[in-house]
C-alpha cells in the first residue's frame, strides 16, 4: 500500500485527518473534522494505488450513491464523497458519520456469545437496513459482524455498502466472487445470481454467530470455508451451545436453506419472523451495548495502542448480557474473500507491492493501527489562517477548472451499441468504451436464446467510465415455473419475479397430494412458455378433501378396514381395550368418533375388543372343561360340589361367570367350575343280594332288602339309571 495521509493533514482542503480507526488491504479509515462545521466524522480513503484502477474508483462512488438514496437510523450515513488530487497520487475519499461505539466483532470479541433476547435486539436494526435497501431493488452482499456499528446511545447500524449491486443488475455465473469467505451463499459461491436472498442467508450466519460465539462452516482455508456451503446445511445453533430455543434455530435453519427460493423472500420477511418470534417467547427489550475496546474509541483518545485483538487476550466476562450461560471461547471466522485473494498486509516501504484484484475496503471495525506518527492539530484555527486560505483560493481556481473538464466530458463515456453481436464480441465494446462489462441473463418475448439484446444503462447514454454496464443476453420466452414439494405462496411468487411473470391468487383448493399451505395449481400450467409480464393464477391447498369417518362398531377387523378405507382413510395403529358389548378380535371404533370430519387420507386408530367370552362348560368332564379355559386365556378353580340329577358326578354341572359371559383379560379371568355330586344308579334287577350291594356300593350308594337276603332281586327303588346323592339308599325286594 502506498503512503497515505498523516494526522493533521488537510483532505479537499475542508477534512483534517486524525487517527487511524481500521486499516484494510485498498483503504483506510481516519477520524476527521470538518473544518466548515466542526464535527467529528470518519473518512474512507482509497489507496493512491487502487485510486488510479478505474473499477475500485467506481465501487467508492457506487457506495456513495447506493446509501445516498437511503434514509434510517438503521444506516451509517455519507455525507460526502470526492477526490482529492495530490502529487503523490488521487486520494479518493468517502465521508461519513462516525460511529463513537465500535463493531458487533469487537462486542463479540469482548462478551461472547449473546443469549436469544439480545441476539434478536442486534438483529432487528440489522434486518431493518437490508429491509429498507431490498425495497430500492439494491443487495448488500456482505453482511458479517464487521459490518454492524453499535453506537455509544446503543442505536445499531448497518455500515459498508462497498460491494452493493442493484438486484436486477447482478453478477451472473462466471463473475467474480466477492465478499466474506465465512458469509457468503451457496449462489454466492458459485458466481450465480445474488438477489435479497443472498442477504438473508449471510443475516442468518450473523444470527447463528451471535448465539453460538462462531460460524457455522470452518475450513483451513478461505476458499474451502466458502465450498463447505454447497454440500452442506447450516446446522442448528442448540447443537453448539444449550439454552438456545427452538424457534430460534428455526429462524437460522429458514434463513440458510442451501436452495435460495426456501428462504425469507428478502429483510422484510426475515424481520417479520423475528418480531414475531420475539413475540411469542415474550423476549424482553435490551439495549445493545458498544464495545468498550474499540478502535474507534483508541482513536478518539489519540491512542496508538493496536488495535488487533486475540482472542486469549479479550476481558470475556461471564453473564454479561444478563445470563447464567457459561462463556465459551471461538476463534475468529474467517474473514478473506472468497475471489481467492488473499488477505492484504503493508510490505516494507522499499518494495511496493502491484496493486490485487478487487477485496474489502476496511470494514468500520478492527483492524491493525499504524505505527505513532507526529501529531498535527486538528482545527484551522491557527495564526497563519489567513495566508493558508490565500494559497488554498489559488488551489481552488485550479481545482474548479480541472473538475470542470473532469465532470462534464473526461469522467463520463457512451454506453457503445452491441446488438447484434454475439456475447463476447458485446463484452469487448463496453470494455473498449472504459465500462466493467458484467453478463445478465433476461427475459424476451422476441430474441431467440443466447441472443444480445441490449446494455443496461442503454447505448448512447453516458455513464461514469469504470462503472458497470451490463450486456444483456436473452434467455427466450419464460416458463411458468413447476411448484416445488415446499413452495409455499410466498416462495413460488418469488419464482414467478424472477421469471418476470406476476400472479393472481385465485381460492384455495382441496388436494390430497399437496400439503395445506404449499402451492397446489397454475394456469397456465407449469413448464408453459409465455409472454413477460403474464399473469399466473396461483392456488393453494387446503389439504386433502374432508370426509366422514364410518361407524365400524361390531365389526370385524377386516370389516372394519375395508369400511375405512372405504371412507378415503387409511387405518394406522391398531389398539385393543375391553368393552363388554364386543365380542374379543371385534372393532368398537376408531380413535376419532364415528361422524366426525377430517381431511380425506388421513390416519385412524382401529380400536378393537380384547374381551374374552366364557365358553359353555356344563356337562364336560371336568379335565377337559379346565384345559378349554385354559386354551383361551382364562384360569379355571373348582368350586363346591353341586346336586344336580342332570349331571354325572365328576361332570361340570355350573360355572361362574356363566357361558357367555365377556371377561377383561387385564384383571379378573378366574372361571370357577361345580362339579356334580350325583351319581347313577345301576341296573340290578336279577343279581344276587351281594352282586346288587357290590355294585351299588361302587357307586358310593347303599341297600336296603325286603325279602330273603339270599335270594335275587326282583325290584329296586330308585330304579336304574335314575341319579341319587352319594350315601342314598337304594331298596331292594328279593325272590
Amino acid at each position: 500500500m502506498e503512503p497515505q495521509l498523516q494526522p493533521g493533514d488537510l483532505l479537499d482542503n475542508r477534512y483534517r485527518i486524525g487517527e487511524t480507526i481500521a486499516r484494510g488491504g485498498m483503504s483506510v479509515v481516519y477520524h476527521c473534522v470538518d473544518t466548515r462545521l466542526d464535527r467529528d466524522l470518519a473518512a474512507k480513503v482509497l489507496d493512491p494505488g487502487y485510486a488510479r484502477e478505474p473499477a475500485f474508483r467506481a465501487r467508492f462512488e457506487r457506495e456513495a450513491r447506493a446509501v445516498a438514496r437511503l434514509n434510517h437510523p438503521c444506516l451509517v450515513n455519507v455525507f460526502d464523497q470526492g477526490v482529492d488530487r495530490r502529487p503523490d497520487g488521487d486520494h479518493v475519499f468517502l465521508v461519513m458519520e462516525l460511529i463513537s461505539g465500535g463493531t458487533l466483532r469487537e462486542l463479540l470479541r469482548e462478551r461472547g456469545p449473546m443469549p436469544p433476547h439480545a441476539a434478536l435486539a442486534v438483529m432487528g436494526p440489522v434486518l431493518e437496513a437490508l429491509a429498507l435497501a431490498h425495497d430500492e431493488g439494491m443487495v448488500h452482499r456482505d453482511v458479517k459482524p464487521d459490518n454492524v456499528l453499535i453506537r455509544d446511545d446503543h442505536q445499531v447500524k448497518l455500515a459498508d455498502f462497498g460491494l452493493v449491486r442493484a438486484s436486477r443488475r447482478d453478477v451472473s455465473a462466471g463473475g467474480p466472487v466477492i465478499g466474506t469467505a465465512a458469509y457468503l451463499a451457496p449462489e454466492q459461491v458459485q458466481g450465480g445470481h445474488v438477489g435479497p436472498q443472498g442477504d438473508v442467508y449471510s443475516a442468518g450466519i450473523l444470527l447463528f454467530e451471535l448465539l453460538t460465539g462462531r460460524t457455522p462452516f470452518r475450513g483451513s482455508t478461505p476458499e474451502e470455508t466458502a465450498l463447505m456451503r454447497l454440500d452442506n446445511e447450516v446446522p442448528a445453533p442448540s447443537s453448539f451451545i444449550a439454552g438456545v430455543p427452538p424457534e430460534l434455530d428455526d429462524l437460522v435453519l429458514r434463513s440458510t436453506r442451501r436452495d435460495p427460493s426456501a428462504r425469507f423472500p428478502d429483510g422484510n420477511g426475515f424481520l417479520a419472523a423475528v418480531r414475531t418470534t420475539r413475540r411469542d417467547l415474550n423476549l424482553p427489550d435490551f439495549l445493545v451495548p458498544a464495545p468498550t475496546t474499540s478502535a474507534v474509541h483508541r482513536a478518539l483518545e489519540g491512542s496508538h495502542v493496536s488495535d488487533r485483538l486475540s482472542w486469549d487476550d479479550d476481558a470475556m466476562a461471564t453473564g454479561v448480557f444478563g445470563t447464567n450461560e457459561t462463556r465459551q471461547d471461538f476463534p475468529a471466522a474467517h474473514t478473506a474473500e472468497t475471489n481467492l485473494v488473499p488477505p492484504y498486509y503493508p510490505e516494507p516501504a522499499d518494495e511496493p507491492p502491484a496493486p490485487q484484484a478487487e477485496e474489502h475496503a476496511p470494514q468500520e471495525g478492527v483492524q491493525n493501527s499504524p505505527a505513532p506518527r507526529r501529531k498535527r492539530p486538528l482545527t484551522n484555527r491557527s495564526g497563519a489562517a489567513t495566508l493558508v486560505w490565500g494559497v488554498l483560493l489559488v488551489v481552488l481556481v485550479v481545482a474548479v477548472a480541472i473538475a470542470g473538464w473532469w465532470g462534464t466530458s473526461g469522467r463520463y463515456g457512451e454506453i457503445p451499441q452491441v446488438l447484434g453481436q454475439d456475447v463476447s464480441g458485446a463484452r469487448a465494446a463496453v470494455e473498449a468504451a472504459g465500462f466493467t462489462a458484467v453478463v445478465n441473463d433476461v427475459y424476451s418475448d422476441d430474441e431467440p436464446q443466447e441472443t444480445v439484446t441490449g446494455t443496461d444503462p442503454d447505448a448512447g447514454e453516458r455513464a461514469v467510465r469504470g462503472d458497470d454496464v451490463a450486456v444483456l443476453v436473452s434467455r427466450g420466452r419464460p416458463t411458468v415455473p413447476t411448484p416445488g414439494e415446499t413452495d409455499s405462496l410466498s416462495a413460488y411468487q418469488a419464482k414467478l419475479s424472477d421469471r418476470t411473470l406476476s400472479w393472481n391468487v385465485e381460492e384455495s383448493v382441496y388436494s390430497d397430494d399437496v400439503a395445506e399451505g404449499i402451492v397446489a395449481e397454475v394456469s397456465p400450467q407449469a413448464g408453459q412458455e409465455v409472454n413477460i409480464g403474464t399473469v399466473v393464477t396461483v392456488q393453494v391447498s387446503k389439504g386433502a378433501r374432508p370426509v366422514t369417518v364410518p361407524d365400524v362398531n361390531g365389526m370385524s377387523e377386516s370389516q372394519a378396514r375395508r369400511a375405512i378405507e372405504a371412507a378415503g382413510l387409511e387405518v394406522g395403529e391398531v389398539t385393543r381395550r375391553f368393552d363388554a358389548d364386543v365380542d374379543g378380535d371385534d372393532a368398537i371404533g376408531t380413535d376419532v368418533d364415528a361422524g366426525t370430519e377430517v381431511p380425506g387420507s388421513s390416519s385412524v386408530t382401529l380400536v378393537l375388543s380384547n374381551a374374552i367370552t366364557v365358553p359353555d362348560l356344563e356337562g364336560m368332564d371336568a379335565e377337559e372343561a379346565a384345559a378349554e379355559l385354559r386354551d383361551l386365556g382364562l384360569s379355571p378353580t373348582t368350586g363346591d360340589g353341586v346336586a344336580d340329577t342332570s349331571v354325572s358326578r365328576g361332570d361340570i354341572a355350573a360355572q361362574e361367570p356363566s357361558a357367555g359371559t365377556r371377561v377383561d383379560p387385564s384383571s379378573s379371568t378366574t372361571v370357577t367350575l361345580n362339579e356334580s355330586t350325583m351319581v347313577r344308579v345301576p341296573f340290578i334287577i336279577g343279581r344276587s343280594v351281594d352282586s346288587a350291594r357290590e355294585a351299588l356300593e361302587d357307586e358310593g350308594l347303599s341297600m336296603e332288602v325286603d325279602g330273603r337276603s339270599d335270594g335275587r332281586v326282583i325290584t329296586q327303588s330308585p330304579g336304574p339309571t335314575s341319579r341319587a346323592a352319594v350315601g342314598d339308599t337304594v331298596t331292594v325286594r328279593t325272590l
